[in-house]
């Protein structure tokens, strides 16, 4: 595989479509790679995306050595995908554009209203408009006001007639902002936002560090900006970061931010301080409990050891001047652990024994650990 130097295409007609073929460059080969038409078939070979390297391509022909065999790549044949590449020509696009309008004319006349309105800057994106025509002729208004985002958004074309209407309404009434994202419109016209109230809301959006880190809808802006009024000291990043803390701290303490008691409490600073406070206790009486509960435990365990150790107090104590012998005492098993770098208390041995799973010995010289040895219950 090969990283493609440049790309260069060409467009034509075939089968009563419009279509446009995209080659990779690499030294003197020159290999198709990209295939789309107006039917919205698209289709690759000889070329796939590596993560980091962009579009690498294969030259048919070429060959190459893998675990001590040679190989010859082969043409591909082309394969289907289901959404169109950012692929064009790296040069020579305005004279491209040129031929592909005269082409696009040639099988939908009509089409001409659009290209006499709007101009293509690349043929991908003239290749969209064309698609997007045959099936909502309505792209040609959005293009002649020059809301290209608009025009080239799936989502505008799923809204029904009257939403439509109102859309294309605000956009005749607002022409210097053409360059309004469909999601961005989507909020105005959801709630019914002035000019002020739009640029407040992108103003509050960008302000500060902390602007790009979260999502603020304008319902939670509109909350937020409350809360800025009730504690003037808050700038909108801090007052944004302060209820992304809130959040973050009320799921935690379990509850249900889908109430809106929850989401949108009438005192935002008061709520994060009093849900800081109670995921405190709430912490405080988990670790009270789990104290209580490993106490217990070391109860238990200690009384379980001093049990087994009465089984063992036959066995010899000193062998060859090796002290052998079962500790209940937790110090000892640590230094054990310690000296001959063990893991019998990281590991649970401690419990382990308590449990009657196994049963722990000590061997020592002159009260220096020398060896641990683990006697499981079938003696082994």
């Amino acid at each position: 595989m090969h990283r493609i130097e440049r790309y260069e295409e060409e467009v034509f007609i075939e089968d009563a479509r419009v279509t446009r073929c995209v080659y990779g460059i690499y030294k003197e080969h020159r290999v198709a790679i990209y295939l789309e038409d107006d039917d919205c078939n698209y289709f690759i070979k000889n070329c796939d995306y590596v993560y980091m390297n962009g579009y690498l391509m294969s030259i048919p022909g070429e060959t190459y050595k893998e675990y001590g065999q040679t190989y010859t790549v082969t043409d591909e044949d082309w394969y289907r995908i289901r959404e169109p590449l950012n692929m064009w020509a790296t040069k020579g696009q305005e004279e491209l554009v040129k031929q592909m309008e005269a082409l696009c004319i040639e099988l939908y006349p009509d089409f001409a209203y659009v290209i006499k309105k709007w101009k293509a800057v690349t043929t991908a994106q003239l290749m969209e408009a064309l698609t997007i025509w045959k099936e909502h002729p309505d792209i040609e208004f959005l293009l002649a006001l020059g809301f290209e985002e608009i025009a080239f958004s799936p989502a505008f074309y799923r809204l029904g007639d009257e939403k439509k209407r109102a859309y294309c309404k605000w956009m005749r009434q607002h022409p210097e902002c053409n360059d309004i994202t469909y999601k961005k419109l989507q909020t105005i016209m959801c709630h019914n936002l002035s000019q002020k109230e739009w640029n407040d809301y992108q103003n509050f959006l960008n302000y500060g560090y902390y602007s790009d880190k979260i999502t603020i809808s304008y319902p939670i802006y509109k909350y937020l900006a409350k809360q800025i009024e009730k504690d003037p000291g808050f700038a909108p990043d801090e007052i944004m970061k302060l209820y992304d803390d809130y959040k973050s701290m009320a799921r935690r303490a379990g509850h249900d931010l889908k109430e809106q008691y929850w989401k949108f409490p009438s005192h935002l600073k008061q709520a994060h301080d009093k849900v800081m406070e109670e995921l405190r206790l709430i912490e405080e009486a988990k670790r009270i409990a789990r104290e209580k509960a490993e106490a217990e435990e070391l109860r238990k365990n200690q009384a379980r050891l001093k049990a087994l150790a009465k089984k063992f107090k036959d066995v010899a104590e000193l062998v060859d001047g090796y002290s052998i012998f079962i500790s209940t005492d937790y110090d000892v098993w640590f230094k054990q652990a310690d000296v001959l770098h063990q893991c019998i208390c990281s590991a649970g041995y401690f419990q382990k024994m308590a449990r009657g799973d196994c049963t722990i010995i000590f061997i020592q010289k002159d009260g220096e650990p020398v060896a641990t040895a683990e006697i499981l219950k079938n003696g082994k």
